[in-house]
């Protein structure tokens, strides 16, 4: 007999690669795809309906940056729709405070978020925005 295999306990849904910065250790491939090749929002929502339905209880929304997303109200209102405990994982660049009340208010329960290093100057060499390295990226919310 083969054995049952358990459903996966969480998903990683990488929305996006676009970001405004160029951190280092980042394991977005180098060839990043545009906007115009992102899954839109209904059909983020049906993977998110998908997943739970398999069994998914958790769900991390990661980049890139999410926060460049304009839809990712949205994207958290359809995640916690389809009952997933969801975690946005982000830079901050694109969040002030209405943006993240809105996020809570859609349903979002866990915020990770990233810190390139405790300073500043430190913190942009990591992220790609001091020194010879640099890129700038603009985010588009």
């Amino acid at each position: 007999m083969t054995p049952e295999i358990a459903p996966p306990l969480g998903l990683l849904a990488e929305l996006t690669h676009r970001c405004p910065l160029a951190c280092a250790y980042c394991s977005n491939p180098l060839e990043l795809l545009g906007r115009e090749a992102e899954l839109d929002t209904e059909t983020w929502a049906r993977v998110f309906r998908e997943a739970a339905a398999m069994g998914v209880l958790q769900l991390h929304l990661s980049g890139g940056e999410p926060a460049s997303r304009a839809d990712l109200v949205d994207l958290v209102r359809a995640a916690a729709q389809a009952g997933l405990y969801t975690n946005l994982i982000t830079s901050g660049l694109g969040l002030g405070p209405s943006r993240l009340a809105a996020l809570v208010e859609a349903g979002l329960d866990h915020l990770q978020l990233s810190i390139q290093d405790v300073d500043e100057a430190e913190a942009d060499v990591s992220a790609g925005l001091r020194g010879s390295h640099r890129k700038k990226r603009r985010i588009a919310a």
